[in-house]
Formats: C-alpha cells, sequence, structure tokens
C-alpha cells in the first residue's frame, strides 16, 4: 500500500484497493476553504471519513474558539458530504484510528515545512501501529496560502476573508477577533434607510450598545469627489475613460450632474460604474472599519445591486415603502417627476433587492434577511432592532458588555464574560451549555420591547445554569447558581436590590417550583421553550440531554425521563404567558412523542 502522496490532486491508486475509512484530523480553529476542498476530495474515495477534530487541554485556552464552536462550524461547513462524520479526539490520533477502524491518516500540507514535520508524525505513529497508513495531500494552488492562523490574522487587520473561509465563519472571526457585528442597511431611494441607520444609533445609545452609521454614499462621494490619492485618481480615470470627458470636472474631479445623468438613465452605466468604484470602496472601508466596535452598519443604496453583500456577510436590513409613500418624498425632496421615474429605474425594486438577497443567502449558506416597512406610521424600531441584534450577536458577548452598561458598569466586563462561557462550555454539557444560554436570550430579545423588568431578566439569564452538576439534584443547581450570581455581581458592585431579583429569578427556573410575578412566569416558559421546538430540534435536545446522563443504564434513565415529562403533562398549563400560550399542543405532543419510544 501507498504510504506518502506528495503531490498528485486524483486518488487513482486508491480505487482498486479495499480502504473504506479514513480519517482527516485538524484544529478546525476555524475551518477554512482549504479544509472544506480536501474533505470533499477524500470523501469522493471512502466510505466514511472521519473529520476529527483534537482535544488538547493545555492548549484549549489558546485558541480562538472552544471546541463546541470548532466542531459546529465544521459541521456546517460539511454539511452538504453525506459520507463524513465530524467528531473530536483526544491522546494519539492512531490510537483512536485504530479504535475506530480506520485505515488511513490524511495530512493536509502546504509546502516543504508542513511535510518534514508530518513525515515525523507518520513515522510515530508507524512505530505504534504498522497498519495505519498516512498519505499526505498537498494543498490546490488557490488554497496554498490560506490557513486557520492566515485568516485570523487578516481578520486582525481588518481584511475581508470571503475567498478563504464561508461566509458564517468569517461573521464568527469579525465578532470573536475584532467585536465587529456588521449589517448592511439599503433600500431604495427615499425608502429611508439612513433613517433607519440614526433611529439605530438612538436606540443602541439608550441601551449601551456601541453603534456605528458607516454612510457607503458619502464614502461613494468621497471616491469621486475628495480624495486624492493614487487609487482614487486612477478609479476616476477609469470612469472618465468609460463615460467619456463630459463626466470630468474642470478640477479633475467627477461632474456629478454629468455623471448622474449618465447612469440614472442607462443602469448598466451604473453596474459599470460600481464595478470601477468596488476596490476603492473596499480599502475605505476597511480604513473606516479599523477602531470600530459593536454593531456596524453600512448604510448604502446599491449593496445588493453591487454584489457588497459579502462585507456584511448577507445579513442585510431591507427598508420598504409604498409607491405613494416614495413618490411623496421625493417630491418633497425637489425631484421633478422625470428625475424621480430615472432613480427609482436606476436601482432594484424591493422586491428584486430581496429576491437577489435571498438567493445569497441560500447560495452562501449563511446570512438573513431584516425587512421594515417603513410607512408614516411605523414605530417598531425597537423590537427590529432587537431582531438585529440577536441575529448579529452570535456569542452573546455585545449584550453582556451593554447589559452591565445600562446598570452603570464602565469597565471592561470581558474577564467576567470569559469565565461564565467557559464554564458553560465544559465538554460534558451537551445540551445546558453555552448554545442553550444563546437560544434563551434570543428567545428573550424575541419578546424584549413587550416586556417589562427587561435586564434584571437578560441578566438572570446568563446565570441561570452557570453552576450544573448532573449528580445533583435540579433545585441545588439553580440555588447554588443564584449564589454564584449573587457572588459575581456583588463583585461588579450591582445594587443589592437588582441582585435580590436576579437571585429569586434564578431560582424560578427549578421544575418544582410555582413561578409568581410576570417576570418569573417569562423567564420560566423561556426556559422550556425548546419542549415546544419542531421534531429535528426536539430530537436532538432530547439526545443531548441522554449524552449529559450516560452514566445511567437506558432503564433507570427512561424511567427517570418519564417520570419527569408525566409530571409535566399533568399540570393545567405548560406555559404561563401569552407569549407561548400557541406552543402548548406542540410541547404536549413532543414530550408524548418521548415518553412513547422509552
Amino acid at each position: 500500500m501507498f504510504q506518502v502522496y506528495p503531490n498528485s490532486t486524483s486518488f487513482y491508486f486508491l480505487k482498486n484497493t479495499i480502504m473504506k475509512k479514513a480519517i482527516y484530523p485538524f484544529s478546525g480553529d476555524p475551518i477554512t476553504n482549504g479544509h472544506i476542498d480536501c474533505v470533499e476530495r477524500i470523501a469522493t474515495q471512502f466510505d466514511k471519513v472521519f473529520v476529527a477534530i483534537g482535544v488538547n487541554p493545555d492548549k484549549e485556552d489558546k485558541y480562538t474558539f472552544n471546541l463546541q464552536e470548532r466542531t459546529e462550524m465544521a459541521k456546517k461547513a460539511l454539511s452538504d458530504i453525506l459520507n463524513i462524520e465530524v467528531t473530536s479526539f483526544s491522546g494519539m490520533l492512531v490510537d483512536y484510528a485504530v479504535e475506530n477502524g480506520i485505515d488511513v491518516i490524511f495530512r493536509w500540507m502546504r509546502g516543504g515545512l508542513d511535510f518534514d514535520y508530518e513525515k515525523l508524525l507518520e513515522e510515530i505513529n508507524k512505530s505504534q501501529e504498522e497498519d495505519i497508513d498516512t498519505f499526505f495531500l498537498m494543498t490546490k494552488k488557490d488554497n496554498s496560502h490560506v490557513s486557520s492562523s492566515t485568516v485570523k490574522a487578516l481578520v486582525k487587520e481588518q481584511w475581508f476573508v470571503h475567498e478563504q473561509v464561508p461566509l458564517f465563519v468569517k461573521q464568527a472571526l469579525e465578532s470573536r477577533v475584532k467585536w465587529q457585528y456588521i449589517v448592511g442597511v439599503t433600500g431604495t431611494i427615499g425608502a429611508g434607510k439612513s433613517y433607519t441607520s440614526s433611529k439605530f444609533e438612538e436606540i443602541g445609545k439608550e441601551r449601551g450598545v456601541e453603534v456605528h452609521n458607516i454612510d457607503l454614499d458619502k464614502i461613494g462621494h468621497q471616491i469621486l469627489w475628495e480624495l486624492t490619492e493614487s487609487l482614487y485618481r486612477k478609479t476616476r480615470k477609469n470612469i472618465i475613460n468609460y463615460f467619456g470627458e463630459e463626466v470630468k470636472a474642470s478640477d479633475g474631479f467627477i461632474d456629478r450632474k454629468a455623471l448622474g445623468k449618465a447612469v440614472f438613465e442607462d443602469p448598466d452605466k451604473m453596474v459599470k460604474l460600481n464595478e470601477f468604484m468596488l476596490k476603492a470602496f473596499i480599502v475605505r472601508i476597511k480604513k473606516e472599519l479599523y477602531d470600530k466596535k459593536g454593531l456596524i452598519l453600512l448604510n448604502g443604496a446599491l449593496i445588493i445591486e453591487s454584489d457588497m453583500t459579502f462585507f456584511c456577510n448577507n445579513n442585510t436590513v431591507i427598508v420598504d415603502i409604498s409607491n405613494d409613500e416614495q413618490d411623496k418624498r421625493l417630491e418633497e425632496r425637489g425631484f421633478s417627476e422625470e428625475q424621480r421615474t430615472q432613480r427609482i429605474k436606476s436601482q432594484y425594486d424591493f422586491d428584486k433587492k430581496k429576491e437577489v438577497l435571498d438567493r445569497q443567502i441560500k447560495q452562501c449558506n449563511h446570512g438573513k434577511s431584516f425587512v421594515i416597512e417603513n410607512s408614516a406610521e411605523f414605530n417598531g424600531f425597537e423590537k427590529e432592532f432587537d431582531q438585529v441584534l440577536s441575529d448579529m450577536d452570535i456569542y452573546g458577548q455585545l449584550r453582556f458588555e451593554s447589559l452591565f452598561k445600562r446598570l452603570g458598569l464602565e469597565w471592561d466586563t470581558t474577564e467576567v464574560y470569559d469565565k461564565l462561557k467557559k464554564i458553560h462550555s465544559n465538554q460534558d454539557r451537551y445540551y445546558h451549555n453555552w448554545k442553550h444560554i444563546m437560544d434563551s436570550l434570543n428567545e428573550f430579545y424575541r419578546l424584549r420591547s413587550e416586556i417589562e423588568n427587561q435586564d434584571a431578566i437578560e441578566c438572570a439569564i446568563f446565570f441561570h445554569d452557570v453552576v450544573y452538576d448532573i449528580h445533583a439534584n435540579p433545585e441545588v443547581n439553580e440555588r447554588e447558581s443564584a449564589e454564584y450570581a449573587r457572588t459575581v455581581l456583588e463583585s461588579m458592585g450591582v445594587e443589592e436590590s437588582f441582585i435580590k431579583e436576579v437571585e429569586q429569578l434564578i431560582i424560578s427556573t427549578i421544575p418544582s417550583r410555582e413561578p409568581t410575578t410576570d417576570s418569573e412566569k417569562i423567564i420560566t416558559d423561556i426556559d422550556l421553550a425548546i419542549l415546544s421546538a419542531d421534531t429535528e430540534e426536539f430530537d436532538e435536545y432530547d439526545a443531548n440531554i441522554r449524552k449529559e446522563y450516560s452514566f445511567y443504564d437506558d432503564y433507570s434513565y427512561a424511567a427517570g425521563r418519564k417520570a419527569i415529562f408525566k409530571r409535566i403533562l399533568r399540570r393545567e398549563k405548560i406555559y404561563l404567558t401569552k407569549f407561548y400560550s400557541d406552543h402548548e399542543d406542540k410541547a404536549r405532543e413532543n414530550m408524548q412523542m418521548v415518553i412513547d419510544r422509552l
């Protein structure tokens, strides 16, 4: 059998072998397009490929993403490949391979230095287990410069890495490495995209959320009429060469009216103008973003038409308006009927913007379109802000920081956040982990604008499962979680009255307790929301609970699980608030399904 495979990209020699299983080990911190390409190529030749993320406790604090996050990213990136299993291993890779009947270890190499190191590992593996072969897979030329460390370094310097990693990984890197949560804001002319952006800024200021509004139209104006560096002079020269001397102003810049007349009369010319402007736009946007943190709005009329949604990872607010209201606003701005018609035709209408964005989201398997119908009577910006914040703040750090700003604590909460998240990321937590906290937080933000006592509920959500000993009584866990919250909040200087509220809310999630206040009912309903999830999500939750209690034999686990669900089903109502009243039937159906199959 071949042991070394140094340079070809085909697997011709494998086709007649008896090998059925292979393993591809990597850190996945994060997964890149180079890793994806390797797995795709290996998967064509084997019945099953294990994509194995190494677990090294000594290095865990050095990773940008914890094991759960790396695993979830790898699963999503490789979801289209049916014969792979994303898993993790600790100890010697060769031992894991032997245990799972794996014949071949694949190692990915980008050059000679990688080969020397990997060849040494291969020799070590052979000394331990002679039946395991190692094949060295050379990267394709397009991915020769791509590595996990490279993309992290590029993001740190504000480069866009949409060509090196999937967009959801790019978004994760931006939030983790740069604390940037980027969303586009667009709409047809007169729809109110700038007004929407300003309202988001206002709400952010009230909430303690740092919000930056970057006006892409203004950047375009600077490129055409202000900036004098070589790149922008070259951009203007290209525009003049294409559109003709009539768009050139006497000072060497661009004649605004002449260019406007040319592009508004011909949509194809608008597309060409955007092509000329793209490189300059990328440079200016990077400069604008470099030292900014928080929720960042890229406010521009032509984000979708110009294929610039990669800036915001396809996460885009589209502001809509009725035709009559649009015409009225443009007339009030002094546009003639002809000018109004030209400008409206020069852009996609709302339906076209939404169609193109949704197609891009589907193609990239990532992104979110947020629709705001900005009529004269619309007053729902708070709810829309909450929705955008939930989808952008994927790890909760922005909301954690803003919560304590609202409580009057103007200092860095990173250490507290990191410790809390690390506790929830323990490998034994399959359900009661940070994902559960994020799901609960997002449920809360779906309701936030309609409820009172918001800060106390949000704080209780962050802390309510911080102590989770699977061998202990749930009441003990929640009481100790409440004590933990008190200790941390006291050390942060939070007022006693607020701490008491948070304590009581955490204790109210004890299954045997009956919530009494509206706030207690809300947090209890949020904690039980998973019971009414769709069948696929509920089954995943149920499987993860079984993993957490794997020390029980099947008989004992089934008896305990059925007893818990039967007790909940005996309640007159599972959910106690209006927000979940229509979830009742699905929750009962899901729990009865588990009882029947146990």
